[in-house]
């Protein structure tokens, strides 16, 4: 491992994770007949709010750089540096004498959650310090590694360009329709149908532990210590009503690519208010895995009904037990 220092953050040092370890990861992926998507998932300086930023808790300072000689945002020339330089070393793995890292490489993430809370400041960051004032300005950002990566080798090799795109950089004075109808076109207009089939995919996360209408299991249906049918009746409901009507909301094709890369078996964003947490307060419904079970099942199916390729968040929490539950996909496992 080595400490890299944050260009924008004099006192901030990130973590490495070393090449040969990735690499690692690849030929064992490989060997077991399994994908490894690779996700960027947080830029110099912060390009998201929230914990898993990078820079947590100071300001996200990503888009917040100045302008290059010519007048442009300086954020695009760095994005754009970070991910050719990530598809330049994913293409170079086909150079190598052992195909079986290239084989385990199934798809790159250019940027994890973008502006995540930008459209949100009284979460925390206030109105005007991004450095940027609307969404379009990254979505204009995020185009770039599209045609970047179709200029690559990586299509024709089947590997899949997983563009993520998060809801709370909207403005929240926008419906969710409205949010879900500007992602789509702006997809449709930096993609073509042959790519969105082949190798672009759209990819939204989604916690049903935040939606309010959905995590009211402790307070509404809890009879006797037990979770009774209507509580996990809610829950079906708003598994199957997200995923059935996204594509729509989206307005895409029946055969363009779409996936969630986060989803979790939690009810509640609140580990002590999830009934499927085992810690909720002031004691934890006697059924609470077998509902965390039936969360996740739901999604599951809904997903595969709906043609959604899904990825749970996330594959081991070993320490801390508040989340292993809900939020780790080898204890839900076991």
């Amino acid at each position: 491992m080595i400490l890299i220092q944050d260009p924008l953050y004099a006192d901030l040092k990130w973590a490495s994770i070393p090449i040969g370890e990735i690499m690692q990861v690849l030929e064992s992926a490989s060997r077991h007949g399994v994908k490894v998507l690779l996700d960027i998932h947080a830029f110099p300086g912060g390009s998201s709010d929230g914990t898993y930023n990078g820079i947590w808790p100071l300001q996200p300072e990503f888009w917040n750089t100045g302008l290059d000689a010519g007048g442009g945002p300086i954020y695009r020339e760095n994005f754009r540096t970070i991910f050719q330089n990530l598809i330049s070393w994913a293409e170079g793995l086909y150079d190598l004498p052992d195909p079986s890292h290239a084989e385990g490489l199934g798809g790159l993430s250019a940027m994890n959650e973008p502006a995540h809370l930008m459209g949100i400041p009284a979460a925390r960051c206030s109105d005007g310090s991004w450095g940027i004032a609307s969404y379009q300005e990254v979505l204009d950002t995020l185009a770039f590694a599209v045609s970047d990566f179709e200029r690559s080798s990586l299509p024709r090799r089947g590997v899949k360009l997983y563009m993520n795109v998060i809801e709370t950089m909207f403005p929240t004075t926008m419906t969710s329709d409205q949010i879900y109808g500007s992602i789509g076109d702006w997809w449709r207009s930096v993609t073509t149908e042959g790519e969105r089939e082949a190798w672009a995919v759209l990819d939204i996360h989604h916690y049903f532990a935040w939606d309010g209408g959905c995590n009211t299991c402790l307070q509404d249906f809890v009879e006797n210590g037990v979770i009774v049918q209507a509580g996990f009746d809610q829950m079906q409901q708003c598994s199957s009503g997200w995923y059935s009507t996204i594509r729509g909301n989206l307005a895409l094709g029946s055969d363009d690519l779409l996936a969630t890369s986060e989803f979790i078996a939690s009810s509640n964003s609140d580990t002590y208010e999830s009934c499927a947490s085992g810690k909720a307060l002031p004691s934890s419904p006697r059924n609470f895995e077998r509902y965390r079970n039936e969360v996740l099942r739901y999604q599951v199916e809904d997903a595969k009904a709906a043609g959604i390729d899904l990825y749970f968040w996330t594959w081991m929490i070993p320490y801390n037990d508040n989340y292993q539950n809900e939020w780790s996909l080898d204890d839900a496992l076991s």
